[in-house]
């Protein structure tokens, strides 16, 4: 079948490196044998293992998005859209780190060298990571993971920033 076109991407809060690849994930020092979980073993990967994939091994090529496009050899990378990346800074389940590292993964890919060294968020600095001048992350300061499922002018601002985005992005 064919590859859909994809005009843009609107991400929040990705969960683009289960298995933990980068290494940003918690972890605890001790192990919790009836849960299954080993000291220092990464929570999101030991939670992707048991609850998502359910002990699937099988299922882990599919839960390693972010070493697969930083491995890419297939051109993904470079076909990727503009992707837009919403993201609060105390999530504790998927870290901040993660879409950061999707972004330059994705700069790092980009054929035409369109990147500008910056990633976008909202507070004073906007130093960060290189990424393409097609993609952005705000990080939403003081957001949680599923920031956005509270009806708060924070979410509001972000949802009505969405549109007018995408909306630049697919010409309507």
């Amino acid at each position: 079948s064919a590859s859909p076109n994809l005009k843009a991407l609107l991400l929040f809060y990705p969960a683009v490196d289960p298995s933990d690849w980068t290494g940003a994930t918690a972890s605890l020092p001790f192990g919790i044998p009836f849960l299954h979980y080993s000291a220092g073993e990464s929570l999101l990967k030991w939670f992707f293992q048991w609850a998502v994939l359910r002990q699937n091994a099988e299922l882990w090529p599919t839960a390693r998005p972010l070493l697969d496009l930083a491995q890419d050899s297939s051109g993904l990378v470079q076909r990727w859209p503009p992707t837009l990346i919403l993201h609060g800074s105390k999530d504790s389940v998927v870290p901040v780190a993660h879409s950061e590292r999707l972004l330059s993964v994705l700069a790092a890919g980009a054929s035409d060298g369109a990147s500008d060294g910056k990633v976008g968020r909202l507070r004073e600095s906007t130093a960060g990571p290189r990424h393409r001048k097609s993609d952005a992350l705000i990080v939403v300061l003081g957001g949680r993971h599923t920031w956005d499922l509270a009806r708060t002018s924070a979410s509001a601002m972000s949802f009505a920033g969405c549109a007018a985005w995408l909306a630049a992005r697919v010409g309507r």
